[in-house]
């Protein structure tokens, strides 16, 4: 265990040749994962952007946390989202999101997340989405490679916590 901090500087150093001068946008959820990441990133010298994308139903003490705590230890957050946030969203389409009607991922954080960065590529920046994603979540996440290119997002997402674990 003594090994580990030193094995993760070590990997960390070779995701930074592999960012080369690209734009690491890290998503911020409010959560302790995105937030570690966060901190690791600055930890590591790796300068990022962090975004945090409005649903508009967040609890507030999650925003809170991204306006008051975020900024003093990470630096600033852009905050991103849907006119309207979800409300909008399930006013528009006249119902709640539900196990067989899942709209709201797609319309209140994908779509404004695409829309971040298809702006940063017009206007010259090669952006990769940095997201605080652990395997040890779940058995879809546990498939997840560190790295992988992102139709939707068209850019490359980075998961840089995807081998720890919550401790």
């Amino acid at each position: 265990a003594r090994d580990a901090p030193a094995r993760r500087v070590v990997c960390a150093v070779m995701d930074m040749t592999r960012l080369g001068g690209k734009t690491v946008i890290a998503s911020v959820s409010g959560g302790k994962d995105s937030a570690a990441m966060c901190l690791h990133l600055k930890e590591i010298g790796v300068p990022f952007q962090a975004v945090f994308i409005d649903t508009g139903w967040e609890h507030p003490s999650t925003y809170e946390f991204i306006r008051d705590v975020m900024p003093r230890f990470v630096g600033p957050v852009t905050t991103i989202g849907t006119p309207g946030g979800m409300l909008a969203v399930v006013k528009k389409k006249a119902m709640f999101p539900s196990r067989l009607r899942r709209f709201c991922t797609q319309e209140v954080k994908v779509k404004p997340m695409q829309e971040f960065l298809a702006a940063l590529v017009d206007a010259g920046s090669e952006p990769i989405n940095a997201v605080g994603i652990r395997a040890a979540e779940s058995k879809a996440r546990a498939e997840m490679t560190e790295w992988e290119f992102s139709e939707g997002f068209d850019c490359e997402t980075w998961r840089p916590l995807i081998h720890w674990s919550e401790q």
